[in-house]
């Protein structure tokens, strides 16, 4: 038997959306520690810088005051004025701001030094070396007071360099005065400032990184919606039972709600919400202590409850009402389920155990009046055979082994031919395979919808091959599940079906059930709407055995009405009080001038 894929698949989101926060916690955090420091490392640079031109302010100051006539005339390195220039320079040299101090003037098209106050003689340099023009030393040569953009590199190293001009007594540029702050101790200290800001985001992550461990490892065992449990954290309290020896105490109760598509079209996707939450509420409250519920989806739960309380509980569960209240929408809505059940035995598995319940719940979806249902072994068999079906349907489809009978509908009146219904048959190996052995199983899969469309295509063919035959068919009437109503295009296939081959709309007839009204019941009125512009019949097969008979009548302007038999069975006995009935229900359908047909029967007196 094929095991629940769903938990690995949940399992893979919940450590995929881990994976996913956690890195994009990460790269918050990166970005965040690299706007940091740039932020200090700018901030130290700027410092430096500021430092570096406070210092060149008062140097420039001083040498312009004393020194500046002076300095316009030092032509080479051993004239008197290029010593006092030096003196001058050394004494700030030892600024704790500056590492190196120098002077210099321009010379034809070129910068070149003039005083250099570097200590080391070797590193110093001579009286005419040439020194790079730059943008950044432009705005000295205007009388301002300027700075490096960016951090230099040359022979010297990497450093900072500030520049102020050189005047002498008649306010004439004469030079440039320029000081170095180098950057080594700089980049030791942004290295540094790189392994704080490191440390401090990998302590920030990894506090992060704890917390959002621990919140999801909680988390993820939670429903989102409901707050109940999930189905991965329920198969592991029940692997905790096993462990423990007591999981055979207990029953798997496998339920959904009835018809939830349809009341969430009806009250909206955010009421429905609402709904399950509260729906999830009065499950728990009905549970025991020892006993367990998760919402695995949709509108599906599954419980572990204790041997003896299933039934009990199921009693409590099958039929709720819920008194509605939000949005300023105060409803009460009546909840059905349907439940499949299996009381776990000592060799059980928790994931066997689930499996058998979606096997007796896949069994009571295909039941029309048997929604809880316990699981038996036979049910393997069952879901074995219809495997087989929905294997076999493919190739039997391609293969011709499904082919399309007429039923005749005679007029009791007169005893003729008025119509008739086409019917699918399975023949397989000389055997006529039941309906009631596929149909149920292709509609559960949804296959059904294939076998409507070629019964509808082969009843235009066969019509369209009589005429040219010249024989004058009659209508013919085509059932089409309710799963057909999904399909936004349904009405428009119909349609270029019977266009294709050229049928007139008179000699077909579509037919619904009636329960088909209930769980799509605005799809319902626009088919029915689209298919008598096109001047179609329709029906509505089974009437009396759905929930909305006398509204369908009012609403949905269907040409005919097929009383089900099973209805018709009923008046069968000396009961006058179902015989009356018939008649009323008969005469307001004739009333509103659409036809009645009455299924099953085959002979006079039998009604």
């Amino acid at each position: 038997m094929a095991s629940v894929r769903r938990k690995d698949k949940r399992t893979y989101l919940t450590s995929k959306s881990t994976v996913i926060i956690l890195i994009a916690a990460a790269l918050c955090f990166s970005v965040l520690g690299f706007f940091i420091y740039k932020t200090i490392s700018g901030g130290i640079l700027d410092k430096r810088k500021a430092s570096a031109m406070d210092v060149i302010a008062v140097v420039s100051d001083e040498l312009n005051r004393e020194y500046g006539d002076k300095f316009e005339k030092i032509t080479s390195a051993g004239d008197p004025e290029y010593s006092e220039i030096m003196d001058v320079l050394s004494k700030y040299e030892k600024s704790s701001s500056v590492d190196y101090i120098y002077t210099m003037k321009m010379q034809g098209d070129e910068l070149v030094f003039v005083v250099d106050a570097d200590p080391s003689e070797e590193n110093r340099a001579l009286f005419g070396e040439k020194y790079p023009m730059t943008e950044y030393i432009e705005p000295a040569f205007r009388g301002e007071i300027c700075c490096d953009k960016k951090i230099s590199s040359d022979k010297w190293g990497s450093y900072i360099s500030a520049y102020a001009p050189v005047m002498n007594s008649q306010g004439k540029i004469v030079g440039i005065v320029g000081v170095d702050t180098k950057t080594d101790k700089i980049y030791r200290e942004f290295g540094i400032l790189r392994i704080q800001i490191i440390l401090l985001v990998a302590a920030f992550f990894g506090i992060c990184a704890a917390f959002l461990f621990t919140f999801w490892s909680s988390f993820a065992k939670k429903d989102l919606l409901t707050g109940i449990m999930n189905y991965d954290s329920l198969v592991e309290k029940g692997e905790s039972l096993r462990r423990k020896g007591v999981l055979s105490d207990y029953s798997v109760v496998q339920l959904n709600i009835r018809n939830f598509k349809f009341i969430n079209s009806k009250i909206g996707t955010s009421l429905g919400d609402i709904l399950l939450i509260q729906y999830a509420g009065i499950i728990s409250g009905h549970l025991e202590p020892g006993e367990y519920c998760a919402r695995t989806g949709s509108d599906n739960f599954i419980l572990l409850v204790k041997k003896g309380h299933e039934d009990d509980l199921i009693e409590k569960l099958s039929e709720t009402w819920i008194n509605l209240k939000a949005y300023g929408v105060s409803d009460l809505i009546q909840i059905s389920i349907r439940s499949g059940i299996y009381e776990i035995d000592s060799n059980d598995s928790v994931q066997d155990s689930i499996n058998y319940t979606s096997v007796a719940l896949k069994n009571a979806r295909l039941s029309n009046n048997n929604f809880i249902i316990r699981f038996e072994k036979s049910m393997l068999d069952s879901m074995v055979e219809n495997n087989r079906i929905i294997t076999d349907f493919r190739r039997a489809m391609s293969e011709g082994e499904f082919q399309v009978y007429y039923q005749p509908k005679v007029n009791i009146s007169t005893n003729e031919l008025c119509g008739a219904e086409a019917l699918i048959r399975w023949i397989k190996d000389g055997r006529v395979i039941s309906p009631a052995e596929f149909v149920p199983v292709l509609e559960n899969e949804g296959l059904i919808t294939e076998i409507d469309f070629f019964v509808f295509e082969t009843v235009c063919q066969n019509i369209c091959e009589w005429e040219i035959k010249g024989i004058k068919p009659v209508t013919i009437s085509s059932n089409f599940s309710k799963i057909n109503l999904a399909n936004p295009n349904f009405a428009d296939s119909v349609l270029a079906i019977m266009r294709k081959y050229g049928v007139d709309p008179d000699l077909l007839e579509v037919e619904l059930t009636e329960s088909s009204g209930y769980t799509d019941y605005e799809a319902l009125i626009v088919f029915v709407e689209k298919m008598n512009h096109a001047k179609i019949r329709t029906s509505i097969d089974d009437f009396g055995t759905g929930y909305s008979s006398l509204s369908m009548l009012k609403n949905i302007n269907v040409d005919v009405v097929k009383i089900d038999k099973s209805f018709l069975a009923k008046t069968n006995s000396d009961d006058i009080h179902q015989e009356k009935m018939l008649e009323n229900v008969i005469q307001m359908i004739n009333d509103l001038d659409r036809t009645v047909i009455c299924e099953g029967i085959e002979k006079h007196g039998t009604a």
